[in-house]
């Protein structure tokens, strides 16, 4: 049963095209992107059919079935419906309420759920709320909340300490229905080992924060599926690693470590850990969006970016003054941070190059990480990084449904496949900022038109006005 305030949400979002007025569109004249290796089929007709794109054809040969909806989309680009593979967007109703409109307007039709204090059980009824078509969003994979140690940072963290906990955590989110499982940073190592021994032997993928006590190569041979924020390799590849690791241990601020880490950087070390990433499948969702806004923050505030708007101002009060008091004012200190993001950045390209798996995520809300918006800023940091507009629009496409085991069904433009997608106005392999040219979306066959979408975030901007 929908409540109150998912009921205001359909109306307010669900009624703008009912899918019934559109269980047949085609995109005629259209150039379709192959993102598994950046071809262009010029002149192309995508014909969708309910859910599904059921033929993509060239234009000429074209044989559309009667009552089917006809966009000229000359000169227009169709790519696969973004991911937005490390989102915090389900806290609460309000929030995702407010996050859903504006991750379908900026063509983001999957998000990987990071977790937080909504229990496990809401979090799958919004995703299955979600696949049916009753709630309009992304389609979501959901970890239930943070696996955390016994002082969690969060609230509504499950908390362990054992080997014996870390299993029983498993198998309570396995049992109620939860994706994967998210660890977190203060996991004990005996709690993370009973995660990964259990996680394997019941067939879901464990991912995550690093623990502070388990090395970044500790946690590839352990299997854990993905490694967010870079967390770990910026010290692993330091040819004092052993050493810096130990002044970490005892407490010392790694704040005085970032010069020492960037200064003692150790390609061949370096070179080790990313091929052990290859060899163990390991994959890499650096959030560069995040690790970019942590020591340029005072710029982003005095931007005064316009995307401000959509966001209710408990959030936006987060970015300004509650989050200046943990800033350091330190001018050395803040220097340090911008010299390890630059290293971060050389780092996010050298895995590219030696074929370490990439997903594009932004931890959004975090500071200046905005619901949708910012997966297109994350795909120019993936660029700025040095991959090619191609490897970025992957790292949001076809590599999310890699990862997630739906190849199958989704993240390419193919007969059979179901209609996410994404209409521009312009060819993001010339420039990835053209992934925000977003003439159209489709979700799950669900057109909604630049004025649709316009009627979304217009919505929501009203929504935050005066909150």
């Amino acid at each position: 049963m929908v409540d109150r305030a998912l009921f205001s949400f359909v109306l307010l979002f669900g009624s703008i095209l009912p899918r019934t007025a559109w269980s047949q569109i085609a995109f005629t004249h259209v150039n379709v992107i192959n993102v598994r290796n950046g071809t262009l089929a010029p002149n192309r007709t995508v014909l969708i059919v309910g859910s599904r794109i059921d033929a993509v054809m060239p234009a000429a040969q074209d044989r559309l079935p009667p009552h089917t909806v006809v966009i000229d989309a000359k000169g227009k680009f169709l790519i696969p419906g973004l991911w937005d593979m490390h989102v915090d967007a389900l806290w609460d109703t309000t929030r995702a309420k407010v996050f859903f409109p504006l991750f379908l307007a900026n063509g983001v039709t999957g998000v990987r759920e990071m977790g937080g204090p909504m229990p496990v059980a809401d979090q799958v009824g919004w995703r299955n709320q979600v696949f049916s078509g009753e709630i309009l969003g992304p389609r979501l994979v959901v970890s239930g909340p943070f696996v955390d140690g016994p002082h969690p940072i969060w609230p509504g963290s499950m908390k362990v300490s054992t080997e014996a906990d870390g299993e029983r955590a498993v198998e309570l989110l396995k049992a109620a229905g939860a994706d994967f499982v998210k660890v977190y940073t203060g996991v004990p190592r005996p709690a993370y080992f009973g995660i990964a021994r259990e996680a394997h032997k019941d067939h879901i993928p464990f991912v995550g924060h690093l623990p502070v006590w388990i090395g970044v190569d500790e946690a590839s041979n352990a299997g854990q599926k993905s490694i967010e924020h870079l967390m770990g390799i910026v010290l692993y590849t330091s040819s004092k690693s052993a050493e810096l690791t130990a002044d970490l241990m005892k407490g010392i601020n790694s704040n005085q470590l970032n010069n020492q880490m960037v200064d003692t950087y150790d390609p061949a070390r370096a070179a080790k850990l990313f091929a052990l990433f290859v060899e163990n499948d390991t994959w890499q969702v650096p959030t560069l969006t995040i690790r970019h806004a942590r020591p340029y923050l005072k710029e982003l505030q005095a931007a005064n970016d316009p995307r401000l708007k959509y966001m209710a101002k408990d959030i936006t009060d987060a970015w300004g003054p509650k989050v200046d008091a943990r800033q350091p004012a330190d001018p050395a200190v803040i220097a340090s941070r911008k010299r390890l993001f630059e290293k971060e950045l050389e780092l996010v390209g050298a895995m590219q190059h030696a074929g370490v798996q990439l997903l594009a995520g932004t931890d959004t809300p975090n500071p200046f990480s905005f619901p949708g918006f910012s997966l297109h800023d994350e795909l120019g940091f993936m660029v700025q990084a040095g991959l090619t507009p191609l490897e970025a629009l992957q790292s949001a496409t076809i590599k999310p449904a890699e990862f997630l085991g739906l190849s199958e069904t989704l993240g390419t433009v193919e007969k059979g496949k179901i209609a996410d997608l994404v209409l521009l106005d312009a060819n993001p392999l010339e420039n990835i900022a053209n992934t925000k040219s977003i003439r159209a979306v489709i979700s799950n066959g669900r057109l909604f038109d630049r004025a649709a979408l316009d009627h979304m975030l217009s919505g929501v901007a009203s929504s935050m006005a005066g909150k």
